[in-house]
């Protein structure tokens, strides 16, 4: 049996919401924001990464964010 629990689809919605680089109509690449910073571009691209996952979650379940 799958459950998807309140918490978590709090969750997910959170992380969803979060604003993205890639949100970015102007979006060309990390670079833009990290500055050259592979740090800053490795950290942003996880952070993205989260947020475009949990809203693919999200549309699998058929619940906006």
């Amino acid at each position: 049996m799958n459950v998807i629990t309140d918490e978590l689809l709090k969750r997910l919605k959170e992380v969803a919401a979060r604003e993205c680089w890639s949100d970015d109509p102007e979006w060309e690449g990390a670079n833009d924001y990290a500055g050259g910073n592979i740090d800053d571009a490795y950290s942003g691209g996880c952070e993205d990464g989260e947020a475009h996952f949990a809203r693919e979650v999200l549309k699998v379940l058929g619940e906006t964010w």
